[in-house]
């Protein structure tokens, strides 16, 4: 009661539901893709540590960008010189760049799970799990 979903979620709502639908249809997808939540990669990145500062602020811009340049050196600029602000806003690509990371310990068999552990299953044996 009192909350609401942000605009950024309603608008990829659709989306969610196309995912949704395909994982349904085809449990052999359920092993190739993954949720993972920009935050919570930052946090692993960071040590186990939540971020200090709100990521559409400065410092928080310049906290997640330390982190990602000694992963993905210059990918931040070559994102941003790709793509216009009004297209996608620094703070997207610094999520994306940390989604990427994710992956990339999800295929290297480093990630781990949110709760730790065999993941409970929804309704529909879908797993309900993010990666870190």
């Amino acid at each position: 009661h009192g909350k609401r979903l942000s605009k950024q979620t309603f608008a990829i709502l659709p989306k969610i539901r196309e995912v949704d639908a395909a994982l349904r249809a085809d449990p052999r997808a359920r092993d190739r893709v993954h949720e993972i939540h920009p935050e919570v990669s930052f946090c692993a990145l960071n040590g186990d540590r939540p971020m200090a500062q709100a990521k559409r602020t400065g410092p928080g811009f310049n906290e997640r960008y330390a982190l990602l340049q000694r992963q993905f050196p210059l990918a931040f600029e070559r994102a941003r010189a790709e793509h216009s602000r009004g297209r996608a806003a620094d703070d997207d690509i610094l999520d994306a760049l940390a989604a990427l990371w994710t992956a990339r310990r999800l295929y290297l068999g480093k990630a781990l799970s949110l709760p730790p552990g065999v993941p409970q299953l929804d309704g529909a044996g879908l797993p309900m799990v993010i990666w870190r």
